[in-house]
């Protein structure tokens, strides 16, 4: 491999060679471009069970799925309070595997050239609503529920749960 380039050869993938201690899990990552601002820097990780996903910029939004039993995506699992446990390690594992070679978490990004870029065309589509997840009606006593665990990390939700947590299979 290039010393310039981050990774691994899929080389002896390609050419069907035996290849030991292969990982077993694949990232995704696109980063933002000024040529097109309404698609977030993405970032997922998909194991052989589950596919995590974490948008950074237009609403830094998540999600997962259990792809044995869902595998066309049709049920977001990131607001199951079963999931917590597997959320929570599949974002550390995730985020993990984002430093560079030299250990370093690094952003990368597109030049602008232009204004253009920004620029939208008044007939077409509107901005998007917010999801359904993210409306909450006050309840007796004024409360928002999830208002106050939102910066609580979720292995820490998970451990306090009284919903039955999702084990991940290894």
């Amino acid at each position: 491999m290039p010393k310039q380039l981050e990774g691994r050869s899929w080389l002896s993938l390609a050419k069907n060679q035996e290849t030991a201690e292969w990982r077993d899990e694949l990232l995704y990552e696109y980063y933002w471009e000024f040529n097109y601002p309404s698609t977030p820097t993405t970032f997922a990780l998909r194991t052989d069970d589950y596919k995590f996903i974490t948008y950074h910029g237009v609403w830094d939004t998540e999600e997962l799925y259990d792809i044995k039993n869902d595998p066309k995506e049709m049920h977001n699992l990131i607001h199951d309070e079963r999931y917590l446990s597997i959320i929570a390690d599949l974002r550390k594992r995730l985020f993990a595997k984002l430093v560079n070679n030299e250990g370093q978490t690094t952003v990368p990004y597109t030049e602008r050239f232009s204004t253009g870029a920004v620029l939208r065309e008044a007939t077409r589509s509107k901005e998007a609503k917010f999801p359904k997840e993210w409306l909450r009606t006050p309840d007796a006593n004024g409360e928002i529920q999830g208002s106050r665990t939102f910066m609580q990390r979720d292995t820490e939700r998970a451990r306090k749960s009284k919903v039955k947590q999702k084990i991940q299979s290894q």
